[in-house]
C-alpha cells in the first residue's frame, strides 16, 4: 500500500484492535473497475446507516442517522468519518463490546456508482467535489437507484453534509427505502457460505479458484435403484415432484433454466426476490420446483397447471397455485466454482446459507434410516428418496452410481404416441392415452393406455394438443392392434403414475398426472431399477 494510503487508513487503524474486532485490516488491493457503493446498517449505540463510496482505493464515509430518503423533498444528515478499506464494503459482522463502533453491521444495500458532479459545464472529480463541499452520484444499486447529491454545509472535527435524492428519472417519493425495505440484501450466513467455499476450494481446485460465473449446467441426474447396500456411504433426500430447475443468479438478474435447457424464468416471476439476499453476489444453485395443494402437499397435477403457461402468471393464477424451490445444491458461489467439491462440503455451504423463505427453502438431507424415510415419502405422496454419494462431486449431464434415484411409487414419464376418444367418438374428449418408451434400438414401445387421472378439462384440452400433431401411422413399434386409435406424433411427454409392469410389460392400474415440457419425448426410456445397486436384505 502506498504511503498516502496508509495515512489515509490511519485513523481507522487506530481506532480499532484487530485482535478482537473481526473487521477487515485494510490489506492494500486493487480497485474496482466501475467504483462501487455500499450502506450498511449499523446497530450500534445509535441505529444508523453508513454510506461509503470507492474513491482512490479507500471508501470514503459518512454516517447518515435516518439512512437515505428517494424523497427529493426530503435532506438527510450525514456525518463524515474516517475513511474505510476496500474489503470493508464486503463486511458483515458483530463488532463487540468494548471496540469501537460496537454493534451489529449488515449490508442494506450495494452497487455500483458514477461520478456526475459537474462545474461550468466541465467534470469535477470525486475528490475535488468532496474537498469542495458538494458531490453529485448517479447510484445503481438493489435498492438505491438514480441522482443523489452530498453537500457540505458545516466543517467541524466531523464535517456534517446532506443527503439528498436528486430530482431525475427515478425518484419514489411514496416510499422511504428505510422503512419499506429494511432488511439487508446481504447476509451475514451468506457471507459465512462464501467464507466456507472460499476456504474449501483452495486445495481441490489448486491455484486457479477463480472462475467465471457458468452461462449453462447440465442437471446432474439419478440412476433408478433401489436403498443402496452400503447406506452409510450415501445422504438420503426426498424425491420432489416437480420441475427440475438451475437458478442462475448473476447479481442483477435472476434466471431459471429447466433441464431441457428452456428459459422458464417468466413462468416463475416469485422467485425474483431470490436475488435480493445476495445482492451482488453470484450463485447458481440446483432444485426443483414444486406446487402445494390445499394441505400443502407437493401435487404435480396442481403444477401442470402452470407449466404450460405461454406468458407470466397473473396474480391470480399465483395464487391459485402456489409454489416453493426446493433447492438442494450450490454449484457456484462469487469466484469459486463448487462442483469439483464433493457432495457433503457443497452441502454444508449451501445448509449455511439459511435459506428458509414462503417461496424457496433449503429441504433437509439425512444419514441414516432410508427405509425408514422411504415409508415417509409413501405416506405422504412423495416420489421417493434421492441418495446421494457423500463424496461424489457433481457431474452436469451425468447419470451415475454416485446419485440414485429410490421410488416410493412407480411413476415415470410416458410418450404420447396415441389416443381413444370418449364414448368411441371422435367428437369427444380424450378417453384414454397411448403410451409408450423407447427401448435400446430406438423404437417406440407400446406400454399400455391410460384412462384415469383425467379432469375434464384435461380431456378437452388434450383432444386439442392431439389434433394438431395427428398421424395416420402408428408411432409404435410392431402391428399392435388398438381397435378405434388415433395416433399422433411422438412429441408429448405425460407424467403417469402405476401399480406395477406386467409380465408383458404393460402398465397395470395407470394413471394420468400431467403433461411434462421439460423433457424430451426421445430419451423417455423404461425405468428398471440398478441391481448392482438394491440391498437385497
Amino acid at each position: 500500500m502506498e504511503k498516502k494510503e496508509e495515512e489515509r487508513l490511519r485513523a481507522y487503524s487506530e481506532k480499532r484492535d484487530f485482535r478482537r474486532t473481526p473487521e477487515p485490516g485494510g490489506d492494500a488491493r486493487p480497485g474496482h473497475k466501475q467504483p462501487v457503493f455500499v450502506v450498511q446498517k449499523h446497530d450500534a449505540k445509535r441505529l444508523h446507516y453508513d454510506l461509503r463510496l470507492e474513491v482512490n482505493g479507500v471508501l470514503k464515509s459518512w454516517a447518515v442517522p435516518k439512512g437515505p430518503s428517494s424523497d427529493p423533498a426530503v435532506k438527510r444528515l450525514a456525518v463524515a468519518t474516517e475513511d474505510h478499506p476496500l474489503e470493508y464494503a464486503e463486511f458483515e459482522g458483530t463488532i463487540p463490546e468494548g471496540e469501537y463502533g460496537a454493534g451489529e453491521v449488515t449490508i442494506w444495500d450495494t452497487g455500483t456508482y458514477r461520478n456526475t458532479t459537474e462545474k461550468n459545464r466541465k467534470s469535477v472529480s470525486v475528490e475535488q467535489a468532496i474537498e469542495h463541499g458538494h458531490l453529485t452520484i448517479w447510484l445503481e444499486g438493489k435498492r438505491l437507484e438514480g441522482g443523489y447529491a452530498l453537500t457540505r454545509f458545516r466543517r467541524e472535527r466531523q464535517e456534517q453534509w446532506l443527503l439528498a435524492k436528486l430530482r431525475d428519472a427515478v425518484p419514489d417519493p411514496q416510499g422511504d427505502p428505510v422503512a419499506m425495505r429494511p432488511h439487508v440484501v446481504f447476509t451475514s450466513p451468506v457471507k459465512q457460505a462464501f467464507d466456507m467455499a472460499r476456504d474449501l476450494t483452495k486445495k481441490p481446485l489448486g491455484d486457479k479458484n477463480h472462475f467465471p460465473m457458468p452461462s449453462h449446467i447440465k442437471p446432474m441426474l439419478a440412476l433408478p435403484a433401489g436403498i443402496p447396500r452400503t447406506s452409510d456411504d450415501y445422504a438420503f433426500e426426498y424425491k420432489w415432484d416437480g420441475i427440475r430447475a438451475i437458478c442462475y443468479l448473476d447479481g442483477q438478474h435472476i434466471q431459471l433454466e429447466s433441464r431441457n435447457k428452456q428459459d422458464i424464468t417468466h413462468q416463475w416471476p416469485e422467485l425474483e426476490q431470490l436475488g435480493n439476499i445476495f445482492n451482488s453476489l453470484p450463485v447458481v444453485f440446483d432444485g426443483e420446483i414444486v406446487a402445494l395443494d390445499r394441505k400443502d402437499r407437493v401435487s404435480f397435477s396442481l403444477l401442470a397447471k402452470r407449466m404450460h403457461l405461454s406468458s407470466a402468471p397473473t396474480k391470480a393464477q399465483r395464487r391459485a397455485v402456489p409454489i416453493v424451490y426446493m433447492i438442494f445444491d450450490v454449484l457456484y458461489l462469487k469466484d469459486r466454482l463448487l462442483m469439483g467439491l464433493p457432495y457433503r462440503d457443497r452441502r454444508a455451504i449451501l445448509n449455511q446459507m439459511k435459506l428458509s423463505d414462503e417461496k424457496w427453502q433449503t429441504p433437509p438431507s439425512y444419514t441414516e434410516n432410508p427405509q425408514a424415510l422411504l415409508e415417509a415419502a409413501r405416506e405422504n405422496g412423495l416420489e421417493g428418496l434421492i441418495a446421494k454419494k457423500r463424496d461424489s462431486d457433481y457431474r452436469p449431464g451425468k447419470r451415475t452410481r454416485d446419485w440414485l434415484k429410490i421410488k416410493a411409487v412407480n411413476r415415470q414419464e410416458f410418450v404420447v404416441g396415441g389416443w381413444t376418444a370418449e364414448k368411441a367418438s371422435r367428437e369427444c374428449g380424450v378417453g384414454a392415452l397411448l403410451v409408450g418408451y423407447y427401448d435400446r434400438s430406438g423404437r417406440l414401445v407400446f406400454a399400455g393406455k391410460v384412462g384415469t387421472g383425467f379432469t375434464r378439462e384435461d380431456r378437452v384440452r388434450l383432444r386439442q394438443q392431439c389434433d394438431a400433431i395427428s398421424t395416420n401411422t402408428s408411432p409404435f413399434a410392431g402391428s399392435e392392434d388398438i381397435p378405434a386409435a388415433f395416433f399422433v406424433k411422438p412429441v408429448l411427454v405425460a407424467e403417469v403414475e402405476f401399480r406395477e409392469w406386467t409380465p408383458k410389460l404393460r402398465l397395470r392400474h395407470p394413471s394420468f398426472q400431467g403433461l411434462r415440457n421439460d423433457k424430451n419425448a426421445r430419451h423417455v426410456v423404461r425405468e428398471v431399477p440398478d441391481s448392482a445397486e438394491m440391498n437385497e436384505g
